[in-house]
């Protein structure tokens, strides 16, 4: 078994949450409302996976399960149709209605890892502990309705944290203190970092294991931006900072990674000096970062890494600070195909920088795609708010399943 390609192979499933408070009602139409520009995006040849709480308060509607009632297949405006599949957490009794955190949030790329097994089905892989508690079942719940098979691992993990190229894996290194301190607390660092570099490569059937992050602690003043617990990355998950770019056009041999970078232009619409510490702070720690996988390149083993700076919006307001991350993406490569879907962050349905919160900042990260051979296209949605709450297109999402590299 391996671990699924975070850009190798043609995205076959797709999962997505719709998070619920367990009083509305969801059907069709939210499905639509909600995913609808990403349906268009990816077209029909991605089987989409919706999971949610869909509970239907009619004394006529009690009972019945969800699948009878939302079509196995939605027409888009342009005539095709997708597939779509649905996982009704209301059939689940362990759900307990009556508080926030027992029902899933949106983020669907964090709760479990997805590994391929040999013929092509999925493993999904949870860790045993996870901070949201309903999300620490929805792989169970996909289990179930699905009919995947499930493995546990007593090792911290997290999705977004997460990046896998070919034979090699991206991880944050806040997962690496956060399992060396759990299960090697008598040893050194660096004897907790082989022998968890080991069991990684055994769990995700990976050769080379990378631990990106920084060595002094990322320490925000007030609390502005989430370097995650252990505060040893510039953001609590690599997916906001860092995308892998499948292999190099300009570096035979090479993988492209692509490393998010602050714009000084943002600077100036700081509200205070804390922002401005921050801002600061960000830039030397997203600096770190790509000397970081530069230097990789000069090991003994593993590939050889092109870091490419990708450019980030940063938003300010009276007391916080915004990520609008393009890292946060999808991206396939396969068959000499390239293809990387951006969130919009526009005021704008379509793509427009004119009507665009990042403005200029959205142009220069389509051209450092595009310089690179990839076809860019533009995801729009409510991806502005997704921002508030730390996330974006890539943490909204989790892929299933991908076709077999083949480039």
């Amino acid at each position: 078994m391996k671990a699924i390609s975070s850009v190798y192979g043609k995205i076959r499933r797709l999962l997505l949450i719709i998070p619920s408070d367990g009083k509305r009602t969801f059907d069709e139409g939210n499905i639509r409302e909600r995913f609808g520009k990403l349906f268009q995006a990816l077209s029909d040849r991605v089987a989409f996976v919706v999971l949610g709480d869909f509970t239907f308060g009619e004394s006529e509607r009690e009972g019945k399960r969800v699948q009878g009632l939302i079509p196995s297949r939605l027409s888009l405006s342009d005539q095709k149709q997708i597939q779509l599949d649905v996982v009704d957490l209301s059939l689940f009794p362990e759900i307990i209605r009556g508080a926030d955190d027992n029902f899933p949030n949106h983020w669907a790329q964090d709760p479990f890892c997805t590994l391929s097994e040999p013929g092509g089905s999925t493993l999904l892989l949870e860790p045993f502990q996870f901070a949201h508690r309903a999300n620490q079942v929805i792989a169970e719940h996909l289990s179930d309705g699905l009919g995947l098979n499930l493995r546990s691992t007593r090792y911290f993990l997290e999705g977004g944290n997460i990046l896998v190229g070919d034979d090699y894996m991206l991880v944050g290194r806040n997962l690496l203190l956060k399992n060396a301190e759990k299960y090697c607390p008598n040893e050194s660092l660096e004897n907790a970092q082989l022998w968890l570099e080991a069991e990684f490569r055994r769990l995700f059937g990976m050769d080379h294991i990378f631990w990106i992050g920084n060595e002094n602690p990322v320490q925000y003043p007030g609390n502005l931006l989430n370097a995650g617990a252990e505060k040893s990355q510039p953001l609590f998950h690599l997916d906001l900072f860092v995308t892998l770019g499948g292999p190099s056009t300009e570096t035979p041999g090479a993988e492209l990674v692509f490393v998010g970078q602050v714009m000084d232009a943002d600077l100036k619409d700081a509200k205070n000096e804390s922002q401005k510490t921050a801002f600061g702070m960000l830039k030397t720690a997203l600096d770190e970062v790509a000397n970081q996988i530069t230097t990789y390149t000069d090991s003994l083993h593993g590939p050889e890494f092109e870091v490419v700076r990708l450019p980030m919006k940063i938003g300010f307001g009276q007391t916080d600070m915004v990520i609008y991350s393009y890292n946060n993406c999808l991206v396939e490569v396969y068959r000499n195909v390239k293809k990387v879907y951006l969130p919009e962050y526009s005021l704008e349905s379509a793509h427009d920088p004119e009507g665009s919160i990042c403005g200029c900042v959205t142009c220069q990260a389509e051209r450092k795609f595009s310089a690179r051979g990839f076809r860019v296209i533009f995801v729009s949605g409510s991806f502005q708010q997704y921002a508030k709450a730390q996330g974006s297109l890539h943490c909204l999402t989790k892929v299933l399943q991908r076709e077999n590299k083949s480039y």
